[in-house]
């Protein structure tokens, strides 16, 4: 049982091992879903733990302002009450709006960061530095196809 970050690092030999034969394509088909697959992967889990971050984040500044709401004050300040658990809340609410909103623009960035799929090379499955079209009218990385040329 392998996990991705093997498959990836096996399946480049396997296909290089069989790149004179008419599996080579299978390979490279599966090299790339699993390439995608791993990003994929990676990517819930960065998005897991920023929930997780946040909620976190959000219990402390929670627990905080009940911490503080219940505060004795000294005998030399004179404050009210109500007015000091007012201020506390609005405060607090100010830390949680700046917190949601952080997140909220990690998020969006998050979204903008994700490349359509006709900007990845159809071999390597990165973004294209140097895209190349074919007269059939297919666009690939030129490295990896001057790479596959090689081969042939």
């Amino acid at each position: 049982h392998y996990d991705l970050h093997e498959s990836c690092t096996m399946l480049p030999k396997a296909r290089a091992l069989g790149s004179g034969e008419h599996f080579g394509d299978d390979l490279h088909q599966a090299l790339r879903r699993t390439k995608k697959k791993k990003l994929h992967k990676e990517e819930e889990k960065r998005m897991s733990e920023e929930i997780e971050l946040q909620t976190l984040l959000t219990k402390l500044l929670i627990d905080d302002l009940e911490r503080k709401k219940n505060q004795e004050p000294s005998d030399d300040e004179v404050v009210e009450i109500d007015k000091h658990n007012e201020d506390l809340e609005a405060k607090y609410t100010k830390y949680l709006d700046t917190l949601n909103h952080l997140f909220a623009e990690l998020d969006d960035r998050r979204k903008k960061r994700e490349v359509p799929d006709y900007l990845c090379g159809k071999i390597s499955f990165e973004i294209m530095k140097e895209p190349v079209i074919t007269p059939s009218g297919v666009t690939y990385e030129r490295s990896d196809l001057e790479e596959h040329l090689q081969r042939v």
